[in-house]
């Protein structure tokens, strides 16, 4: 496939159709509101309560962390006072009177401390699928039977010891045995416009089965700086759920955590595609971050690799869940940042990230992780200028948020495939933190469209600066 330049005047096509598309996405979800937000429910209340006051959001979020690890009503209760009371605001006055005067022990803080417990765990459960595959399940099927696949993913990362990571072993060979088992069987219902889309992915032989794997809960030991010795120390414990993948047709990504991990997640990757038994078949991807800023080099990397060898593979394209954690990080240790310390930089990076991968369909199958309606139509108008069938890529979120885009999307036939973590509440705590600082960031996506209704025009905007002239593309057409 010959290497050219999409010009200027091919960008400004790509940009129209995103424009064109936006609008249409935008039309259609008009005025329903994701449930997290909805003030019906009890999630709805925080998050308001949370994007109003900066300390109730830090205050709260630091109990939710804390919670699991709360073994009696007292404890609960005494947290709340110690965290939630020096919240001014907005918090329920009840809940304020009552933890502030009356003793964490007695009956009616008891009873404050086991509601506020009872609606964090239902809260949980909004992003969290079920505790274990049967109970998660059945909300897959649901979601299935709506045109919605899914990526399943165990709770849980950075494993303190071999027998922990043994047991992250074992519970991802028997969630592959147990998911392949029930997703034979389920029908596409053939009123579903994105339906026919799936049906054809899996005719073309993609699998009804996806798992992403953390890699560092496969090995205690996990660390860059013992480059070989964690490889190999990962690789002992995943060639067995890949063998597991094989048996049961299922289809393997490989997630991507911190950035300190990334070379040895990319280094891993590359070993088991390229032990892999077939180069025909598309049967593991990897996750790239494009707030990292190394992530185009990494990407140009991967697909010289790929085309030298004919190894297909899938990337699953997001934008990033460390960033403060990266920010902060590096700053301490007085590093350069590895993150673009700029939202817009992280969404334009995306952008020619997007680009660049769906240039090189049917080599490399893209899955588009993102909320943000301008990323999304970007996505499917590049891939309508380049020719990339509906079947040929994804566009994939996070279970439990931004539902009526997925909706939208679904009715527009495109394949929509929710990232859906499963596990027990304490390795899901951080899970449930990350996406609860995600929907009440200034800079959410969810939030400004849904919350603070910005103007549509304004969430389409390009992420380049205002006047900065668009780059040619150096592409395979």
């Amino acid at each position: 496939m010959p290497l050219t330049m999409l010009s200027a005047r091919d960008l400004q096509q790509i940009e129209l159709k995103t424009q064109e598309i936006g609008r249409m996405i935008f039309a259609r979800i008009a005025d329903q509101k994701p449930a997290i937000f909805r003030e019906s429910w009890w999630s709805g209340r925080v998050m308001d309560w949370s994007m109003r006051s900066e300390q109730f959001k830090v205050e709260m979020f630091r109990f939710v962390d804390v919670l699991p690890c709360l073994r009696s009503s007292a404890e609960v209760a005494r947290h709340l006072q110690e965290y939630l009371c020096r919240s001014q605001g907005d918090f329920p006055g009840f809940f304020q009177w009552g933890l502030r005067n009356l003793p964490s022990a007695s009956l009616p803080a008891k009873v404050i401390a086991r509601l506020m417990e009872s609606n964090v765990r239902k809260l949980a459960r909004r992003f969290i699928v079920g505790s274990n595959a049967a109970e998660a399940a059945l909300s897959l099927k649901k979601n299935w039977k709506k045109g919605i696949t899914f990526t399943a993913d165990l709770l849980g990362e950075a494993t303190v010891s071999e027998k922990e990571a043994e047991a992250y072993q074992q519970r991802y060979a028997d969630l592959l045995r147990y998911t392949a088992l029930k997703v034979q069987n389920w029908p596409l219902p053939a009123e579903c416009p994105s339906c026919l889309s799936w049906k054809k992915a899996f005719e073309s032989g993609e699998s009804r089965v996806n798992v992403s794997v953390k890699l560092s809960a496969l090995y205690s030991q996990f660390d860059p700086i013992d480059f070989n010795g964690s490889l190999e120390g990962v690789l002992k414990r995943l060639h067995p759920i890949l063998k597991v993948a094989h048996e049961t047709g299922a289809f393997i990504n490989l997630d991507m955590e911190q950035y300190e991990w990334k070379d040895l997640a990319l280094a891993i990757f590359r070993r088991i595609e390229e032990e892999g038994s077939s180069r025909e078949k598309r049967c593991y991807g990897i996750a790239i971050q494009s707030y990292l800023k190394e992530s185009e080099r990494d990407v140009g990397e991967l697909l010289a690799w790929a085309e030298k060898f004919q190894r297909p593979f899938a990337i699953r394209l997001v934008k990033g869940a460390y960033w403060d954690y990266e920010l902060i990080s590096s700053r301490q240790q007085g590093w350069p940042s590895p993150v673009w310390e700029h939202k817009r930089e992280t969404d334009a990076c995306f952008e020619r990230l997007t680009r660049l991968l769906l240039s090189r369909y049917p080599l490399v199958r893209t899955a588009i992780g993102s909320h943000n309606v301008r990323s999304i139509a970007h996505a499917t108008a590049t891939a309508e200028f380049l020719g990339v069938p509906k079947e040929g890529f994804e566009l994939q979120m996070l279970y439990g948020m931004a539902e009526p885009i997925k909706k939208t999307l679904v009715e527009m036939g495109y394949l929509v495939r929710d990232y859906t973590p499963i596990g027990e509440l304490i390795p899901g705590m951080g899970y449930l933190v990350r996406r609860l600082l995600e929907n009440t960031s200034n800079e959410s996506f969810l939030r400004q469209r849904f919350v603070e209704h910005l103007d549509v025009e304004k969430l389409l905007q390009s992420p380049l600066p205002s006047g900065s002239r668009q780059s040619h593309d150096r592409v395979a057409l």
